[in-house]
């Protein structure tokens, strides 16, 4: 079970600023509606991707039936492990370590090698996740904020097109069909396919 204890503030994963400068727009007319293509496109990749990039503090609880060499958290890249917690007591943070791109927890004995996690129920508090663009410091990897600023840019060219209508016949011009588009098009995914979660491919 996964509870987030301290939400991000923001989650969008690109900033006005940058999508203006792919549109070349230089005022601020559209700027709360080009704010609203922002946070659905950051949300329609976190769904796409089946995982949330910006940085939470969480709490984590793993029941394991039978000994485990490694604990695989649900949320990576990993910034800091507060605690670990077992049956039997805190653990000291010299008897666990992390893989912080993958999120994996080991269990480590007194002098330092690996060991095994033991059944029972364990409780992780951590932190995970990118600082995103406008925050300082932000690691969010680039692919990611280019793939919300093409699906800002491709939503933004789409506008007041009916999505809804499959083909269109226009006197003394012609005959227009087009498909319902795909909540994401295919160079937004493309970017996205490695930070897909398994599962969601």
């Amino acid at each position: 079970m996964l509870t987030v204890i301290t939400p991000a503030a923001k989650r969008d994963l690109t900033t006005l600023d940058a999508v203006k400068l792919e549109l070349e727009v230089t005022d601020d007319a559209a700027d709360a509606y080009l704010g609203g293509l922002i946070g659905q496109a950051s949300r329609a990749i976190e769904s796409w991707c089946g995982r949330v990039f910006a940085r939470e503090g969480l709490r984590e609880t793993v029941h394991l039936t039978e000994p485990a060499g490694t604990l695989l958290l649900s949320r990576f890249p990993l910034a800091a492990i507060t605690s670990v917690t077992t049956e039997a007591g805190s653990l000291a943070p010299a008897l666990y370590e992390a893989e912080a791109e993958t999120g994996m927890l080991y269990r480590l004995t007194a002098s330092g090698a690996r060991s095994v996690w033991s059944p029972g129920r364990i409780l992780v508090d951590y932190a995970a996740g990118f600082l995103l663009p406008g925050d300082e410091g932000r690691d969010l990897p680039p692919d990611i904020e280019r793939a919300a600023i093409l699906a800002v840019r491709n939503a933004w060219h789409a506008r007041g097109r009916d999505q809804t209508v499959r083909s269109e016949d226009v006197d003394g011009v012609g005959s227009f069909s087009y498909g319902l588009p795909a909540s994401l098009s295919a160079d937004v995914t493309d970017l996205l396919a490695p930070y897909r979660l398994p599962g969601f491919a």
